[in-house]
């Protein structure tokens, strides 16, 4: 019983990391562009890549 719940324990906090990774925010370090990479923390969003943009950013 004691493996079962250590083995649900860590497939939960894998889970929860890889939700975590699988965000980006703008950042506006270049441009207002959301195209432009580089506007962007994490990659560009995409599927399974939310987008943040923090409040008194634009994006065009």
């Amino acid at each position: 019983m004691k493996n079962l719940i250590v083995s649900l324990s860590l497939v939960v906090l894998c889970l929860s990391t890889s939700i975590v990774f699988s965000q980006t925010s703008f950042t506006g370090a270049i441009s207002n562009d959301w195209a432009e990479a580089g506007n962007w923390d994490n990659g560009l969003p995409a599927m399974g890549n939310d987008a943040t943009i923090p409040a008194g950013l634009t994006v065009a």
